[in-house]
């Protein structure tokens, strides 16, 4: 009887010890519940330009509950493009990410990654992944180089759609490029830039679109404009020189006739962007001149008579006359014209400003006489290509070789505009020469032989700033484009407005974009006129492309 009654014991015991062990388990899996990650809103495969920011704004759930209290958020962005980067890059610590994106650009996606750490549940997590693509944000524009300390310096970009090609968006401004993708701005001054195309080929689809960069030490960078990064220093490496030459330091360059130029103080260097992308020996032919006052017209087509200038050496206008093959030639003695002026005698001048005017073929010079301090423009030819009949057995119209033509003398009221002018620029197309000076820019008009001075200002700073530099607009594609590149869509803008940059303190700039009014009168429409803040003290700026 009693073992009866002790093994009923012994069975109630384990019975409850039984129940006590269920009842456990079922109230822990009622509290702990799963955490739900969704973005219903934001697709998992995500593409985003270089530098511009990311938004994702999850639902992220305790089970059903709302209450999110103890959960901790991590973002993390693969440090390269693939399915299994070796590291992970730590973006966000929120439950929603506002970020700008740094990776490069690549055609592979970076895996972006969200874990959440429910710290009051064992630190249960769950994570959500996605597919993110990295684009090139920077396309057509205007590029502006800028210091904040006068010592480094760095890559802003200007983008609207008078500007921009195939953009329809708010204007946008990129700021510090350079800081902003590697935390560090350029260590130089970049105080003169050029943008130029390298396709590899002639016939390349594949392009890459760069700035040249001239520092105020006269060294020479390259950057590739798709993300503004570093391709080159003449400094070291052979990246941009391959024979340094007893290192040269470097004053400008320019596109002219399908070829950059390098002009340094030991050789003049170019190369043909279509197939080449480094300076070798120096440019022989070209080095027998000295440029002078850094003036050049310069049109980027391979036509022949393209590129023009005043010779310091000899007082000549030098012309580029070889439009066939990689040779590059001269001709340093274009015809005069009896009593206007003859182009192999101007040892007594300097050269002020040049362009393709009046039809946009014949170029002009505005030359300063060293002696008397007086202004004169200098116009001549355009060159013409021989005509053949129609079986190209006879010349019916021979060859025209650019030659003398006008010589236009500025009276005293230009003479007083251009003694304190900070940039002198031709109009293309027209027979305008501006002049922009501290406080406004002014025109002459030279239509005829006797000019109208525009005394009143065609555009004065809207708040007392201080002019600096102005420019032309000429779009990116078309400061460097040749017919054997892919043709690019043509701008309304483009040689139809001009660009200043303005300072009202020692690091604040601004750039202002006028575009022109009233082709041939030189009136520049205010009303239309955009203006772009936030740089520090501007050092120069030029029109980009893809």
């Amino acid at each position: 009887m009693k073992k009866t009654k002790y093994l009923w014991i012994a069975c109630f015991v384990a019975l409850g010890i039984s129940s006590c062990i269920n009842d456990d388990s079922a109230l822990a899996t009622d509290e702990i519940q799963a955490i739900n990650i969704t973005s219903s809103d934001v697709r998992d495969t995500l593409y985003v330009g270089y530098l511009d920011q990311l938004s994702i704004i999850p639902t992220v759930t305790r089970g059903t509950s709302a209450d999110t209290d103890g959960l901790v958020y991590q973002w993390e962005i693969g440090d390269e493009p693939g399915s299994k980067p070796e590291n992970y890059i730590i973006i966000g610590k929120e439950v929603s990410l506002q970020t700008i994106i740094k990776n490069e650009i690549s055609t592979s996606p970076y895996l972006l990654r969200l874990t959440v750490t429910d710290t009051k549940n064992d630190n249960l997590k769950a994570s959500k992944i996605w597919e993110v693509y990295v684009q090139s944000t920077f396309i057509d524009g205007i590029a502006v180089a800028s210091t904040l300390d006068d010592r480094t310096s760095d890559f802003s970009l200007i983008m609207n759609k008078d500007i921009t090609v195939n953009y329809n968006k708010e204007d946008k401004i990129y700021h510090n490029i350079l800081k902003s993708a590697t935390g560090s701005a350029c260590d130089r001054l970049l105080s003169q830039l050029t943008f130029s195309v390298f396709s590899g080929t002639f016939t390349s689809t594949s392009t890459e679109n760069e700035i040249w960069a001239v520092t105020g030490d006269g060294a020479l960078y390259r950057y590739n404009t798709k993300d503004f990064s570093l391709d080159g220093t003449s400094l070291e490496g052979d990246a941009i020189l391959t024979y340094t030459g007893g290192n040269p330091k470097f004053s400008h360059t320019f596109v002219g006739h399908s070829t950059l130029f390098a002009v340094s103080d030991k050789a003049t260097y170019s190369l043909l962007p279509g197939s080449a992308n480094t300076f070798g020996w120096h440019d022989a032919t070209t080095s027998q001149y000295k440029i002078n006052n850094n003036v050049v017209i310069a049109s980027p087509t391979g036509d022949n008579y393209n590129v023009f200038w005043l010779d310091s050496n000899t007082g000549h206008i030098v012309a580029l006359n070889y439009s066939m093959g990689t040779t590059i030639a001269y001709d340093d003695a274009l015809a005069a014209k009896e009593n206007v002026f003859d182009p192999k005698d101007l040892s007594n001048y300097t050269a002020i400003a040049g362009g393709f005017s009046e039809d946009g073929k014949s170029p002009d010079f505005l030359l300063k006489n060293k002696t008397t301090g007086e202004y004169s423009i200098y116009t001549l030819t355009s060159y013409q290509q021989a005509v053949w009949n129609n079986d190209w057995t006879e010349i019916i119209i021979p060859e025209q070789i650019p030659s003398a033509e006008r010589r236009i003398d500025i009276p005293h009221a230009g003479k007083t505009l251009l003694d304190k002018a900070v940039s002198v620029f031709f109009a293309q197309n027209q027979a305008i020469l501006y002049i922009a000076t501290e406080d406004g820019v002014y025109g002459i008009n030279f239509a005829t032989d006797t000019p109208e001075i525009y005394a009143t200002p065609k555009y004065t700073p809207a708040h007392g700033e201080k002019i600096t530099k102005a420019k032309l607009f000429v779009q990116g594609a078309y400061s460097c484009y040749t017919t054997s590149w892919p043709e690019r869509d043509e701008l309304p803008y483009n040689s139809n407005a001009i660009v200043i940059a303005t300072q009202s303190e020692t690091y604040n700039g601004k750039i202002v974009v006028i575009p022109m009014k009233q082709i041939g009168t030189g009136n520049l429409d205010s009303s239309k006129a955009k203006v772009y803040d936030g740089f520090g003290k501007i050092l120069d700026f030029c029109a980009t492309g893809y």
